[in-house]
């Protein structure tokens, strides 16, 4: 499981083991049949439209140079690999970094990220001398029914030892075909073997905690993506937080690179009022201005951080709550990707990525290639980078300090 630099994800409440205990230079985080595409989803907002045909003469001659060169050229041609060119050809012609082909494999890892699901058994695990250890166990998930626990020490999966020869990530492709994983674990000094269901399991993003100063409640939200789930998630933390009466709220959207607008603007009017804009598109024919329609009457102070890996959907997010709620960014400088974009599959499971509007803040700002700058910049003290915690993180205790004077 890729883990955020700049995150102390404590609050899934009692789950995850101190990362402390183990050398940083030899932890490497993966997730059981977790799979994130970071090259698709970073800096991504993703928009899902319906799909039309469009007929042109044009396209008689990339059929017409397809079929004479699989028919008379003089060597061997793979079709599959000539009209994957073509296509690489016209997305490549766009001179735009975000509008891309992707393969079968690259498709299915962005398809599963921003469904929020998975096929697996809702663990994350570290590799620490020869072995793998479970460091979170997601709630309600077949790993969690099966009695695994936080600290677990996996020896083998499916019978195969974990050794110099072990590939696990070739086994976690293997994975998603299967109906059940065989594992050999050791806990207290005892092994045994546990055979647990292999299912879809949804991909738990946001984590939450209340901070308390200068007699003041603040809660916090730490939003890791936009995907299907993002609004349901973050909905249910926030009326967790607001059952405790939390007089103001922290969310943090720090390396966050983006996903689906739709959730992002979901999620915003759950703050914003009816009729104030969210944000303005930009597309080939027109511009729209895209209005909330909810009766939120929330209005307690808000703070959001931000850092440069913070794209994308999460900087409409941050841009919308500072311009259209009165909220205060923290942090650095945004990454500034001020565009979005379309899916369309294609066959043979591959699929193509390109941009369809760019988007602006509420008062008409565009961001792209500049970013959001903070109304508060803070660094990341080197304290943080020894022993990444809450206390040491000094963006989220500006934040904190902030607020606690509202």
């Amino acid at each position: 499981m890729k883990m955020k630099d700049n995150k102390k994800k404590t609050r899934r409440k009692k789950t995850r083991k101190n990362l402390n205990e183990f050398s940083l230079k030899e932890v490497v985080f993966i997730t059981l049949a977790f799979i994130i595409l970071s090259v698709s989803l970073t800096y991504v907002i993703t928009v899902r439209f319906g799909t039309g045909t469009i007929t042109n003469n044009n396209l008689n001659d990339i059929i017409k140079s397809y079929n004479k060169i699989t028919k008379y050229y003089y060597e061997d041609v793979n079709e599959s690999e000539l009209s994957s060119a073509a296509i690489n050809g016209m997305m490549n012609y766009l001179n735009d970094k975000y509008s891309i082909i992707l393969d079968s494999e690259d498709t299915t890892s962005l398809t599963n990220t921003l469904d929020g699901e998975y096929k697996g058994i809702g663990i994350s695990m570290v590799r620490y001398e020869g072995a793998y250890y479970v460091v979170e166990v997601f709630e309600d998930t077949p790993a969690a029914k099966s009695g695994i626990q936080v600290g677990d020490k996996i020896l083998k999966f499916d019978g195969k030892e974990v050794n110099d020869d072990f590939n696990y990530e070739e086994y976690r492709k293997n994975l998603k075909n299967q109906d059940t994983v065989s594992l050999t674990i050791e806990r207290n000094g005892n092994t045994f073997n546990t055979v647990i269901d292999v299912k879809n399991v949804e991909i738990p993003i946001t984590l939450s905690e209340i901070f308390e100063k200068d007699n003041k409640k603040i809660g916090y939200i730490y939003l890791q993506t936009f995907n299907e789930n993002s609004y349901k998630q973050f909905k249910k933390e926030l009326e967790s937080l607001e059952a405790n009466e939390i007089d103001s709220l922290i969310i943090d959207v720090r390396s966050n690179g983006g996903g689906l607008l739709e959730r992002c603007k979901d999620i915003l009017e759950l703050f914003i009022k009816n009729d104030k804009v969210l944000y303005g598109l930009t597309t080939k024919n027109d511009t729209t201005l895209v209005r909330s329609s909810s009766n939120s009457n929330r209005s307690y102070p808000i703070a959001i951080l931000i850092n440069e890996r913070s794209a994308s959907a999460s900087e409409v997010l941050a841009g919308a709550m500072k311009e259209s709620y009165g909220a205060i960014l923290i942090g650095k400088k945004s990454y500034g990707k001020g565009k979005v974009q379309q899916t369309a599959s294609l066959s043979k499971k591959n699929m193509i990525k390109y941009t369809v509007a760019n988007w602006t803040t509420p008062s008409g700002n565009s961001i792209d290639g500049v970013g959001l700058t903070p109304g508060i910049s803070v660094e990341l003290g080197d304290k943080y980078s020894e022993n990444p915690s809450f206390d040491n993180d000094d963006q989220l205790q500006k934040a904190i300090e902030f607020l606690s004077n509202r």
